[in-house]
């Protein structure tokens, strides 16, 4: 009797094992590639902590020189709250907006100056903020490329800047949560100069402990 023929019938049994393993790691590495490709097509169309926004001089709606992205000095911050007129979401997010602004208003360390942003013509926004009373300056991009390099493709978007334009905070949609208000006022206030670092690593580092 040939002894070989034994090991020759589990050959295709060990074949098929070594493709389905090969298979399975072939499945896992485009898992892999694929979660990486959503990760970074997310983040080049929405602004994250630790990125820089460029800055910009404009006016105010009611012609009061302002600059984005630099506030002087690093320990400053900015509030910015970016919208459509058109949008429902931005509409509902205004009573969140004008709480934010009523906190953080006065505080005196670090300075806070809170602004708005409308991706609309003049006229358009001048009787939207008068219809909503809204309590902080509101100006406009004074170039369209602008809305793209501060990622504003979709609003409401709420961003805390410090002195130096590096993003401490960024939220694309509603804030309707009290964890998500409690970062804005975090960023917006915070004492230690960890601008660098993502506020959410800081966060996980400290439930950690």
């Amino acid at each position: 009797m040939n002894s070989k023929l034994p090991v020759l019938r589990f050959l295709p049994w060990v074949a098929l094992a070594a493709s389905a393993a090969l298979i399975y790691l072939l499945a896992q590495r485009h898992h892999d590639l694929s979660r990486a490709y959503t990760e970074l097509s997310r983040r080049m169309v929405t602004l994250h902590a630790g990125d820089v926004v460029p800055t910009f001089r404009t006016s105010t709606l009611d012609g009061i020189p302002v600059t984005i992205g630099a506030a002087g000095a690093p320990e400053a911050r900015q509030v910015v709250f970016i919208f459509r007129t058109t949008c429902p979401f931005c509409r509902a997010t205004l009573p969140v907006w004008s709480r934010i602004a009523d906190s953080l208003r006065g505080l005196p360390d670090p300075p806070i100056e809170l602004l708005a942003i409308s991706l609309d013509s003049v006229e358009p926004t001048r009787a939207y903020v008068r219809a909503n009373g809204l309590p902080y300056p509101v100006l406009l991009f004074p170039e369209p490329k602008l809305a793209r390099l501060y990622r504003a493709t979709a609003v409401p978007l709420t961003l805390v800047l410090n002195g130096e334009g590096r993003v401490l905070y960024a939220r694309t949609g509603l804030l309707d949560s009290a964890a998500a208000l409690d970062s804005v006022f975090h960023a917006a206030t915070a004492r230690r100069q960890r601008d660098m670092a993502p506020l959410t690593a800081s966060r996980t580092a400290a439930r950690g402990r």
